[in-house]
């Protein structure tokens, strides 16, 4: 007679991911649709598997080869896109506004580009400093989104 033994094994498998071509935000979205299509592909696996013990192996072989497959296509696809944010040929890239700062309260976000900040034009961050010391507290800014 066959007896089958309950024996723990720990197994880790990391994650990462990079977002270049999307936001953090939309990255972690899909990356957890994607993570959570993969749980419930390979809990499918196994829960087979016990019905019919001759499939064991799938989930074995899943688990790992699938996991290394979504890291892969999702790194595939974001190197493969154009990048979210580049540096433009003129002016500085915004990268993020502060909830609530001055650059928020009047609109202005990630992707924008500044031009000219106080009538001055800018093309680093050094320029953007020296433009915004100019008049402290105050700002007329010239951006494109």
């Amino acid at each position: 007679m066959l007896s089958y033994v309950l024996f723990p094994i720990v197994a880790a498998l990391g994650y990462s991911d990079i977002a270049v071509s999307t936001t953090p935000r939309e990255k972690s979205r899909i990356s957890a649709g994607r993570l959570a299509v993969y749980s419930i592909g390979l809990l499918l696996l196994s829960l087979l598997s016990g019905r019919l013990p001759f499939l064991q192996i799938l989930p074995v072989i899943f688990a790992p080869l699938g996991h290394e497959y979504l890291i892969q296509a999702g790194n595939r696809r974001e190197w493969s896109s154009p990048p979210r944010l580049s540096q433009p040929q003129r002016g500085v890239k915004l990268l993020a506004a502060l909830p609530g700062s001055p650059a928020a309260l009047q609109g202005l976000g990630s992707g924008w580009t500044l031009l000219r900040v106080n009538g001055v034009e800018i093309n680093s961050r050094r320029e953007l400093a020296g433009a915004l010391n100019v008049f402290p507290g105050l700002a007329e800014i010239e951006a494109v989104s």
